[in-house]
């Protein structure tokens, strides 16, 4: 993951609505204890919303939110650092045992937390890194917004890189 791209690209993006800044003292002390490569400790802990708001076709949580959620110690558990939802209900997460921090949806429809599943058994990315998804944002590119979707999406993705024209 590239910190300063994804700082700028963050602040780029920031029209006033997203309060990019930093963390609660609180929050940034846990997440400092997480072991979240440095690059993504860093940007959640200065450089994250800092209220819970609307990020193109996502629904993000803030720091304090993202240590609040109920769900976040299962994903945390798994190497994946929780952040938000799509609209249909999938989470958004990051995946930090990539070293790009790969971002990615997990399906709800098929991961069910309570009964103990492995959310990294139900994830499909949505972009290669995390500035990745950033840049997508910046130039209104196409981002799949549903586990199914992306699914979907990289599929065809494979087949097109597999393909010699």
């Amino acid at each position: 993951m590239n910190f300063g791209m994804c700082e700028s690209l963050l602040r780029h993006l920031d029209d006033g609505s997203l309060r990019i800044g930093q963390a609660p003292q609180p929050t940034q002390d846990w997440l400092r204890d997480l072991n979240l490569p440095r690059s993504l400790c860093q940007i959640m802990r200065y450089h994250w919303v800092q209220d819970d708001c609307s990020f193109s076709e996502f629904e993000v949580f803030s720091s304090k939110s993202i240590q609040a959620d109920e769900f976040t110690p299962t994903f945390l558990s798994h190497s994946f650092l929780y952040i938000g939802d799509a609209g249909n209900g999938d989470w958004l997460a990051i995946d930090f045992a990539t070293e790009a921090c790969q971002p990615g949806l997990v399906s709800h429809e098929e991961c069910a937390h309570e009964d103990g599943d492995n959310p990294r058994e139900y994830f499909e990315p949505i972009a290669k890194s995390f500035e990745g998804l950033l840049y997508r944002i910046d130039e209104g590119r196409f981002i799949p917004v549903d586990y199914f979707q992306a699914h979907d999406y990289n599929e065809i993705a494979r087949q097109e890189d597999s393909t010699d024209t």
